[in-house]
C-alpha cells in the first residue's frame, strides 16, 4: 500500500504554473496528498483520492512534472516507503504500478542495453536484487531516471513503458483461431500457386489462413517432383526427418508403416512418436489414384472445445492420461527407433488447448498417469473423441487433386484418407515437406509487419 508520500516538484520556473495546475486537478492541498487508494499489481487504475498527512523526512517519493502536454507523458513518479514499488502518473489520468526490480531488469541505459542488438548486455548475476529506489527524476524528454541504493541509475523511456503492464501476457497477432466443421470448404479461401510464390502479400494471406484455420489450400502447382522445395524456400528452413526433406508417400512393396500402403489410413496427427514434432505439414498432390484415396480432415481444437463443453469428465481424462507412441524401421537413412509419451489433448498454462496428438497405428499398449480403475472410463472418453471426429458434423472429406498443395497444422488437425485402388502398379502419390512451427510463426510475423 502506498503511504506516507510527499511530492517534490523539481521544475524549472517555466513549468511551475503547469505543475501547480496538475496538483489542483488531483485536488491536492499540501501537506495533504491525494493519491490512488488501491493499486492493482500489474494493472492500470484511475486516480482516486484519500487524505493522509505525511512527513517529507520519512518519504522516499520524488517526482517531477512533465515538460509538455504531449500524449502519454509522465507527470510524476511515486515510490513506496521501502522503495520496492514505483507508481507512474500519466497526463491522461492513468496511474501504473511497477516493482522497482522489474524496471531495473529492463533498464535501457547504455551499460545495460544495446539498441543495435536489441538485447540486454548484462546478466542478473551482476545486479543487486535487494536494491530499492532512492530518488528519481524526469529528463527533458520525459525519460525516467531511477537512482537506486546500489548506485545504479535505471533509465526507462515512457514510450516503452506506456504499453507494458507488469504481469500481462505479451500480445501476439498470431493468436487468432477460427474453429471449423465439415462445411469449411464452403468458405475456406483458395490460393493460386503462382500468386503465393511471386506475391508477398498473397504469401502472407495464405500463411495467415493456415494459422487461423490450421488448414489452407493452394491450387495450380506444377506436379513435378520436389516442387515443394520452391514453396519451402519462400517460408523458412525445411525440417528434415527420417523420411528425408521431401518425402514421397505412395504404396510400396515393402512398407514399414501404414501410409506406404493403399489401405485406409485412419485419422491421426503426424510424428506422435517425437517430442519435437514438425508444426506444419504440406501435402502436394502428384498423382491421384484410379479410384478412392479421398482425404479426411478434422479440426482437433474444435473437437476438444466441444468435448470440454459437453463432457468435461472425458476432456479431463484425455488431457491427463498419457499414451505411448513409437516408430522404428528403415527409410532413406540409418535405422531409427523413436518413442514419445503424450496426452491426446494438451492444455497449456493458460488453460488453452495447444496440441492434439493421436495416431492409432503408432500407438502402443502403454497408458499411464491415470489409475487402472479409471482406464475403462478413459477408453470410453477416447472412443467418444474419435467417434466425434468421424461424425458428419466434424469430418471434412475432400480430394487432394493433382497440383493441389494442402497445408496442415500438425499440432491441431487430424488427417487421414480412404483406401484407394492400384492399377498397373500405379496408385496415389503425394509428396510432403515439414516446417517447424517456430519458423513458420517467425516468417508470418515478419510478413505481417509489411502487409
Amino acid at each position: 500500500m502506498m503511504s506516507n508520500l510527499v511530492v517534490h516538484f523539481l521544475t524549472r520556473n517555466a513549468n511551475r504554473l503547469h505543475a501547480m495546475r496538475w496538483i489542483r486537478s488531483l485536488h491536492i492541498k499540501m501537506p495533504i496528498i491525494h493519491v490512488p487508494a488501491v493499486f492493482m499489481f500489474g494493472k492500470t487504475s484511475s486516480v482516486r483520492s484519500f487524505s493522509e498527512k505525511v512527513s517529507s523526512t520519512s518519504s522516499k517519493l520524488i517526482s517531477k512534472s512533465g515538460s509538455d502536454n504531449g500524449f502519454n507523458k509522465v507527470q510524476a513518479i511515486f515510490a513506496s516507503d521501502d522503495g520496492k514499488f514505483v507508481n507512474v502518473s500519466w497526463n491522461d489520468g492513468r496511474v501504473t504500478h511497477y516493482p522497482y526490480i522489474w524496471l531495473r531488469d529492463n533498464c535501457r541505459c547504455k551499460h545495460c542495453y544495446d539498441f543495435n542488438l536489441n538485447e540486454r548486455v548484462f546478466s542478473l548475476k551482476d545486479i543487486n536484487a535487494s536494491a530499492t529506489l532512492h530518488f528519481s527524476e524526469l529528463a527533458e524528454d520525459s525519460t525516467l531516471k531511477l537512482h537506486d541504493t546500489s548506485g545504479h541509475t535505471t533509465v526507462i523511456h515512457p514510450s516503452w513503458l506506456k504499453d507494458r503492464n507488469v504481469g500481462e501476457i505479451r500480445s501476439d497477432p498470431l493468436i487468432k483461431q477460427i474453429h471449423w466443421g465439415s462445411d469449411v470448404m464452403t468458405y475456406l479461401p483458395r490460393f493460386q500457386y503462382d500468386d503465393v510464390i511471386n506475391n508477398s502479400t498473397t504469401l502472407y494471406k495464405w500463411m495467415k489462413c493456415t494459422k487461423e484455420y490450421g488448414l489452407s489450400w493452394i491450387k495450380g502447382a506444377p506436379t513435378q517432383n520436389d516442387e515443394l522445395r520452391t514453396l519451402g524456400k519462400r517460408l523458412a528452413h525445411l525440417r528434415e526427418t527420417f523420411y528425408g526433406v521431401v518425402s514421397r508417400v505412395e504404396s510400396k512393396a515393402d512398407p514399414f508403416f501404414l501410409g506406404y500402403t493403399s489401405k485406409e489410413l485412419p485419422l491421426h496427427t503426424d510424428y506422435t512418436y517425437g517430442a519435437n514434432i514438425p508444426g506444419i505439414v504440406f501435402l502436394h498432390g502428384i498423382k491421384c489414384a484410379p479410384s478412392g484415396g479421398k482425404s479426411w480432415l478434422v479440426d482437433g481444437f474444435k473437437l476438444a472445445k466441444d468435448l470440454k463443453k459437453n463432457d468435461p469428465t472425458a476432456f479431463k481424462l484425455l488431457s491427463t492420461g498419457i499414451l505411448n507412441y513409437e516408430m522404428n524401421g528403415f527409410d532413406i537413412g540409418p535405422q531409427f527407433d523413436h518413442r514419445c509419451n503424450t496426452q491426446v489433448i494438451r492444455v497449456n498454462w493458460r488453460g488453452d488447448v495447444d496440441k492434439i496428438a493421436y495416431n492409432d497405428y503408432t500407438r502402443t499398449e502403454y497408458l499411464t498417469n491415470i489409475s487402472v480403475d479409471d482406464m475403462p472410463a478413459y477408453y470410453e472418453a477416447l472412443t467418444k473423441f474419435i467417434s466425434m471426429a468421424y461424425s458428419q458434423e466434424y469430418l471434412l472429406e475432400a480430394m487432394i487433386e493433382e497440383g493441389d498443395i494442402v497445408a496442415i497444422d500438425n499440432l491441431r488437425l487430424l488427417h487421414g484418407r480412404d483406401k484407394f485402388e492400384i492399377s498397373d502398379g500405379k496408385g496415389r502419390i503425394v509428396e510432403s515437406i515439414c516446417i517447424d512451427m517456430d519458423d513458420f510463426n517467425s516468417r508470418l510475423r515478419v510478413l505481417s509487419q509489411s502487409s
